[in-house]
């Protein structure tokens, strides 16, 4: 393990940091899913319920629930 390990102080956006493209979308999108999550955790729903009440099916909220928020649109 090397000794000289940098810190950088980071912008706010972890994916403007990682200098990925469209970053500023990617963080919202980030921003909405965590708070979907957050709803339906703090509700305590089930996958089908969650999906009833947004009006879809349990494959779209399944990876919003696995912090995976890339594919949606």
């Amino acid at each position: 393990m090397s000794d000289d390990m940098r810190i950088y102080k980071s912008c706010g956006n972890v994916y403007k940091d990682l200098g990925l493209p469209d970053a500023d979308e990617l963080f919202i999108k980030a921003q909405l899913g965590f708070e979907i999550f957050s709803i339906i955790e703090e509700r305590n729903w089930s996958l089908a319920q969650a999906a009833e009440i947004l009006g879809t099916d349990e494959a779209f909220i399944a990876p919003l629930m696995n912090g995976k928020f890339s594919g949606y649109n």
